[in-house]
């Protein structure tokens, strides 16, 4: 006998098509469509993408500004603004403005993410420790850099052996990130144990030498060293990094290699 399940198929496309030509006009009637609004936003999300992606992020911001109906209801299209007035370094408003977005959206890993990482570079450890401590079981199986982010947290407040287990843990979940290799080098410069943070750095060098957390390792090691001439190096490496990303948040590590080489002020920081 002839499968029952074709005609139950058809009945149930020829339901939808009937359900949706009728939605369609009562919409028109009422002259609300949410196909016309996800259109709208589909529109939206691809300007302000785009522009994000040509790190024209004056754009972003105004796009944001312009369509903030919209945009106020979808977290990733929120947090892009969030995102372009932080690579525009305008922290005064981006801080409360990503601390909105993540009391809305607790879930939500970037936010939490971003300010960890801003009250980390402004000074504030313990308050970026407890940041990024809310999002660590929404990532902590899947991303070693929550616990990349409270290892650096945890050294500057110098809770060593709390910083080193950081550090295992984001070695477990990703062996090979050279941002992981290059913490747990921080790590062991910080503990006194200069032959295994020089083979960690190694280690980093021949995977991704440019990695920004890895040239704040080498910068570290040049300055116990007391090696101005590396320091300068990696100084200007952080740099460049900076610079080209305008989304890390180094800028205090760079500042405090601008102070080792006894320079008073750097157009970078």
């Amino acid at each position: 006998p002839n499968s029952p399940e074709p005609a139950i198929i058809r009945a149930v496309v020829t339901l939808a098509m009937l359900l949706a030509l009728l939605g369609g006009i009562i919409f028109g009637f009422t002259g609300s469509s949410p196909n016309r609004d996800a259109r709208k936003k589909l529109k939206i999300g691809r300007l302000i993408t785009g522009a994000a992606q040509r790190n024209d992020f004056d754009e972003v911001i105004e796009s944001c500004k312009e369509n903030y109906e919209v945009v106020k209801q979808d977290k990733q299209l929120r947090y892009s603004g969030a995102a372009a007035l932080l690579a525009k370094r305008q922290l005064e408003k981006f801080v409360p403005y990503c601390e909105k977005i993540r009391e809305e959206f607790p879930h939500f890993p970037p936010p939490a993410l971003s300010l960890a990482t801003v009250y980390l570079d402004q000074g504030e450890p313990a308050k970026a420790l407890e940041a990024i401590r809310g999002i660590e079981k929404d990532l902590h199986k899947l991303d070693p850099l929550p616990a990349v982010i409270a290892s650096r947290c945890l050294l500057v407040l110098g809770q060593l052996d709390e910083a080193q287990a950081e550090c295992d843990r984001a070695v477990r979940l990703s062996p090979d990130d050279v941002s992981v290799i290059a913490q747990a080098a921080r790590v062991s410069l910080a503990r006194g144990a200069g032959d295994e943070a020089d083979r960690l750095i190694e280690e980093g060098n021949a995977l991704l030498p440019a990695e920004p957390l890895l040239i704040v390792a080498r910068a570290e090691r040049a300055m116990i060293s007391g090696d101005r001439i590396s320091l300068q190096t990696e100084r200007d490496a952080l740099a460049a990094a900076l610079d080209g990303d305008r989304l890390l948040n180094l800028y205090s590590h760079l500042a405090r290699f601008d102070h080792g080489l006894g320079n008073d002020s750097s157009g970078d920081a």
